[in-house]
């Protein structure tokens, strides 16, 4: 009899990593849902390659892989280190077309350097492009090692993963609030539409922020049936963009499981549930 697969997720916020264990067995309960603090900024020395700072965190992750027999590892990979496009199905579906458009969006880096990702959109006549610098996915490629199976996801691949393993078919949109950057990403009946994401110095700056690029991107204003907030600067930007989304949709901070359509056997936790909902999708 083969031996169920076990997933593990894991996210960062500064100096904390969130993971999240899911056994095949009961896909949408999980095993464990934890944190694990740090006296480093974790990203920072992934993105740096800091070798002392990394062992530590290899090590913890390690530990994880070999107490829970993980098969399969999933992290999220910051979206202000990728390059996010849509562009015509056309222009995907020719080769030398495509290659152009990919060096001209990455202007100046090696096409040896990049790795594209490419994407289905509910609009059929797009598709949606993720390109990343390799150097940028070293330290974090590294977490991988320990399991036989890693990948790397982007933001907008935890609303994909959701509707694949929960199976919703409403409209949604997700808002990744971290302190530096907000990821927007919209579903339409349980299709991906579109991502983009907004880098900010300060939170007070975001209300106009938005308002310049829902000008540009209509779909920023679109209807949807539930706003979801997730991310250590979910309860922040909830009240600054309040009086900016479809006044119609549900509002709602990701900070408890059912809320997330998924169940664990412990009940209360330390630490803010909506900051581990991308390691908790992941894991899935």
């Amino acid at each position: 009899m083969q031996e169920p697969s076990v997933n593990l997720g894991v996210c960062f916020s500064d100096t904390q990593l969130f993971y999240a264990l899911n056994s095949s067995e009961l896909p949408l309960t999980l095993r464990r849902i934890g944190k694990i603090d740090f006296n480093f900024n974790i990203e920072n020395a992934l993105l740096e390659a800091d070798s002392e700072a990394i062992s530590g965190l290899l090590d913890r992750v390690d530990r994880i892989v070999r107490e829970y027999k993980v098969t399969n590892l999933k992290c999220l990979f910051p979206a202000n280190l990728e390059c996010w496009s849509t562009l015509p199905k056309s222009v995907y579906d020719d080769p030398g077309e495509r290659e152009s458009y990919l060096k001209l969006l990455m202007h100046g880096q090696s096409r040896q350097t990049l790795e594209p990702f490419w994407f289905d959109l509910s609009n059929r006549d797009y598709r949606f492009l993720s390109v990343r610098s390799k150097p940028h996915t070293l330290g974090y490629k590294q977490l991988g090692d320990a399991s036989s199976f890693s990948d790397l996801c982007s933001d907008f691949e935890i609303g994909i993963n959701w509707i694949d393993k929960t199976d919703r078919r409403d409209t949604f949109m997700l808002l990744g609030c971290y302190r530096d950057h907000l990821v927007i990403s919209s579903f339409i009946m349980g299709k991906f539409r579109a991502a983009t994401f907004i880098r900010f110095r300060y939170l007070e700056d975001l209300a106009f922020l938005w308002l310049q690029q829902s000008e540009n991107l209509p779909w920023l204003r679109g209807v949807h049936d539930c706003v979801y907030y997730y991310g250590e600067k979910a309860l922040e930007i909830s009240e600054i963009l309040h009086n900016h989304l479809d006044s119609g949709s549900i509002k709602i901070k990701l900070d408890n499981l059912s809320d997330m359509y998924v169940k664990a056997s412990e009940e209360t936790y330390s630490f803010n549930l909506e900051e581990a909902f991308p390691a908790i999708i992941l894991a899935l």
